[in-house]
């Protein structure tokens, strides 16, 4: 489900959220190119007329659409880095998060997923700003452990764009459901702490100093 949404002055919050709810089904369902603010406003079970007082065509709805995930995901990782928890914890569970809202939220996340067909050449230069800015974050929550000790030595900015690209595949797997993944766990929250435990064993983030003298990955 949307969240609800802060609505312009003067206009209802829980209609927006609707239309905005009703525009993903509708996207997913017959594709952007197809789909008519119309057929949004008849899912949204509002008329035509109020779906136009709030977004002027459906460039405007897919934008809104993909800022909202955009922010989320932002919000996720500047939670992860503000924990007072060892950069091991942080990581795991901002990919416990992120993995659990994929599942939850999978009309939203399928955008985010399926490129940037529709959108305006303004705001795809919006979105690559907001996608450097969450891997400057995440190399920062990095470089942060290998510093304290956390982490073993890495190129904190390579292994951003590595779990960066790796929380997107996983995201990917889960909403489209085809590529196979390890069994187990019956919620969205239990299988993305399932797989959040197998990303961080497979990508070696584990202390550079380990209990019992063992040596790190």
């Amino acid at each position: 489900m949307v969240t609800r949404e802060q609505a312009p002055e003067g206009r209802d919050g829980d209609k927006l959220g609707r239309i905005v709810e009703a525009a993903m089904k509708v996207f997913n369902r017959r594709g952007f190119h197809r789909a008519t603010m119309q057929e949004i406003a008849e899912e949204a079970g509002v008329g035509k007329g109020t779906t136009y007082l709030y977004f002027a065509s459906k460039d405007q709805l897919l934008e809104r659409i993909f800022t909202m995930a955009i922010d989320l995901y932002q919000q996720e990782i500047s939670t992860a880095v503000t924990q007072t928890a060892s950069t091991t914890e942080r990581l795991r569970s901002l990919l416990v998060t992120t993995l659990t809202t994929a599942q939850m939220r999978r009309g939203m996340s399928r955008f985010v997923l399926e490129g940037l067909t529709g959108l305006s050449e303004e705001f795809k230069g919006r979105l690559l700003s907001m996608r450097a800015a969450v891997l400057e974050e995440l190399g920062r929550m990095l470089q942060e452990g290998i510093e304290a000790g956390d982490l073993r030595p890495v190129d904190p900015v390579i292994m951003a764009h590595v779990v960066f690209a790796t929380v997107t595949s996983l995201a990917a797997a889960l909403v489209w459901e085809g590529a196979p993944l390890p069994a187990g766990g019956e919620t969205p929250a239990e299988r993305a702490a399932l797989l959040a435990d197998k990303v961080m064993e497979a990508l070696g983030l584990a202390p550079s100093a380990p209990p019992h003298g063992s040596r790190a990955l």
